[in-house]
């Protein structure tokens, strides 16, 4: 029989209950994982994306790379040549209303999902969301 570290101790046991718990926590995330794809998605998940690097390229040039910059939110994508320029400049900003228009339609328009991520543009469409009517 195996004893703890100190004589004192009561002896170690073997506890397949450690076994029986991790074994309950993997069909749990197992089940979590699958049901998750059941929910609903997020209202921007339907919509298009924007190609910052299209962009780019569109409103500023064809050898404009988009960059974001580190730690910032949606705000901060930034159109450079090279990595130098977008450091010391000269860099452009993207307009995103007119790159969902560019490649998207006239009816689009750029939203984001959450603020402080800065791959969380799409565009959306005026139509999706139609005027009230009133009796």
């Amino acid at each position: 029989m195996r004893t703890s570290t100190f004589a004192t101790r009561t002896p170690a046991r073997r506890s397949h209950g450690l076994r029986r718990r991790l074994a309950m926590m993997g069909v749990a995330l197992i089940a979590g994982t699958a049901l998750a794809g059941t929910g609903a998605a997020p209202a921007f998940a339907d919509f298009p994306g924007i190609d910052m690097h299209r962009a780019c390229q569109t409103q500023h040039g064809g050898g404009q790379i988009a960059w974001i910059a580190g730690g910032a939110d949606v705000y901060g994508w930034r159109c450079a040549a090279n990595y130098h320029e977008f450091i010391n400049g000269p860099n452009h900003g993207i307009d995103v209303d007119r790159a969902c228009r560019d490649q998207h339609g006239s009816d689009y328009y750029a939203a984001y999902g959450a603020r402080w991520d800065p791959y969380s543009w799409y565009c959306n469409n005026w139509q999706s969301y139609p005027y009230p009517s009133y009796p």
